[in-house]
């Protein structure tokens, strides 16, 4: 009985190992991951997991058109395809859209490959038919990347996409103080932050969406434009072309 308790916890350990490896932003075991932009410009990418969501979505591209920022947001395909209004008002304010997957799943690294694979060409179909531009970037849900996460998302041509800086405004807990703390403190050049402008479910309002003010402000008090993740990236070849 002991030995079967033995293996039942190394092998708990050994699952909760795989989690926390592939969930730290800084490790690529599985799979090169974008953890942070180039920092030869004064540039930060926002990007925003979860949504679409008819309000607290639209608190956020309304937040965002106050400063003249722009932001990534990685979605859902299930609510893509439920609030497709709000998806053509994410690239109608010059956003930009990524990808989360199309069910928003905590087990979703330990699925096996070919459901990944359906989950990912699911969540593209419904892009596709909204005239979404193909997505560069893919952020699983709970950010957890696994082997067969990092090679279905390869052979679709996605680039994983992790972060430098989070408030943890996804989860209840979270102190709004805390918050605005985390996120100010990580806000320098070529940082990836990462918030949500949706609830993973329920109508709770995420902090990234009711104090998203207060982190724009701070950015531009350092001088920091906020841009999307794409442009980000982008701006490692303007900054190599001036130099050569």
């Amino acid at each position: 009985m002991r030995s079967v308790f033995v293996w039942l916890l190394g092998t708990l350990l050994v699952v909760l190992g795989v989690l926390f490896v592939g969930a730290l932003p800084g490790v690529g075991w599985y799979g090169s991951r974008i953890q942070r932009g180039p920092t030869g410009k004064a540039l930060v990418a926002l990007t925003f997991d979860d949504g679409p969501h008819p309000e607290t979505t639209r608190r956020v591209l309304s937040t965002l058109a106050e400063f003249g920022a722009h932001a990534t947001f990685f979605v859902i395909g299930e609510k893509a395809q439920r609030y497709p209004e709000v998806l053509g008002e994410i690239l109608a304010g010059g956003h930009e859209v990524a990808l989360h997957g199309f069910k928003h799943r905590w087990s979703y690294a330990f699925l096996r490959r070919q459901a990944l694979r359906s989950d990912m060409l699911n969540a593209l179909a419904v892009l596709r038919e909204q005239n979404v531009p193909a997505p560069l970037f893919f952020r699983p849900p709970v950010g957890v990347v696994s082997p067969p996460v990092a090679r279905v998302a390869r052979e679709l041509g996605l680039t994983l996409v992790g972060w430098s800086v989070r408030g943890y405004d996804g989860v209840g807990w979270t102190k709004a103080e805390a918050f605005v703390r985390r996120m100010c403190g990580g806000l320098r050049p070529g940082a990836i932050a990462l918030l949500h402008d949706a609830p993973e479910r329920g109508e709770r309002v995420p902090l990234g969406v009711s104090r998203l003010s207060l982190v724009l402000a701070e950015a531009e008090r350092r001088g920091l434009r906020a841009v999307t993740l794409g442009e980000l990236m982008a701006s490692q070849n303007e900054i190599l072309a001036k130099s050569e």
